[in-house]
């Protein structure tokens, strides 16, 4: 059931990502269905989940009894969605707005050369919107050197060019940066992508965001770089941009602090 399949993972979500699943419900586009991953949430997460969309015939729970990360999480989602012709992402904290289905459903069907469309984002702190941030509109290799060109949960994606790009990577390297280690994969095999010039969703992004990004984390990012840019043929050019992780680990630690 479904043109299109919406898969998130969450992990103690709570009340936030029920906001974040009737932000889809709520679509102007309709033919979708929907796949939530509970990674092993240990707060009332699945009971919330469970007691407000059970009879909802859009929406599938699954479930992982160990916290596996979100690339095992959202791969376990794409199994049910093999009948699909078209997967969007959406994390679990943050807002669709309600023409966002519509309008990247509408481009992918007119750009037939481009794989997977993201969006503009109003930037949410968790109490209000602080910023807009406009993405580039149709991002080359060499857009990847600092930064993703694309904002993960804002993706609508080809399902065929995820699976002939293998889907996520699940690996150590990749805990917090599957999506630039997947977008580099696919630009590698010719699977091109572009941002409406829309502001069609709202992104969370705060210090919790910045906490997390451990110096583990960050040096799976370098790997992650080298991995990529290798496959995209552009790595003596990207070279130095490698350490841009471990850099941004500095930079964050002696905000914070300052902050504290």
């Amino acid at each position: 059931m479904g043109k299109l399949g919406v898969i998130m993972s969450t992990h103690n979500g709570s009340k936030k990502v029920l906001d974040a699943i009737d932000s889809i419900l709520e679509q102007s586009y309709k033919d979708f269905k929907i796949i939530v991953c509970d990674d092993a949430s240990t707060d009332n997460t699945l009971k919330l989940l469970n007691e407000k969309y059970r009879n909802n015939k859009k929406i599938t729970i699954v479930r992982n009894n160990q916290s596996r990360g979100l690339s095992y999480a959202l791969n376990l989602c794409l199994e049910q969605c093999k009948d699909c012709e078209y997967i969007a992402r959406m994390d679990d904290d943050d807002y669709s707005y309600k023409n966002r289905l519509e309008e990247q459903i509408l481009f992918l069907e007119k750009n037939e050369d481009i794989s997977f469309v993201g969006c503009n984002v109003d930037i949410f702190d968790g109490d209000s919107i602080v910023n807009t941030r406009k993405m580039i509109e149709f991002p080359k290799k060499t857009d990847f050197l600092w930064n993703s060109p694309f904002i993960h949960p804002t993706v609508v994606f080809r399902y065929n060019a995820l699976k002939k790009s293998d889907f996520y990577r699940v690996s150590k390297e990749t805990l917090r940066g599957q999506d630039y280690d997947l977008f580099m994969r696919m630009y590698s095999k010719g699977f091109y992508g572009a941002n409406i010039q829309k502001t069609l969703f709202r992104y969370t992004e705060n210090n919790s965001t910045r906490k997390k990004r451990t110096l583990g984390v960050r040096l799976g990012e370098c790997k992650v770089r080298i991995i990529g840019f290798y496959k995209m043929n552009i790595l003596l050019v990207a070279f130095p941009f490698v350490l841009k992780p471990l850099i941004a680990y500095v930079k964050d630690k002696i905000e914070l602090r300052e902050e504290m």
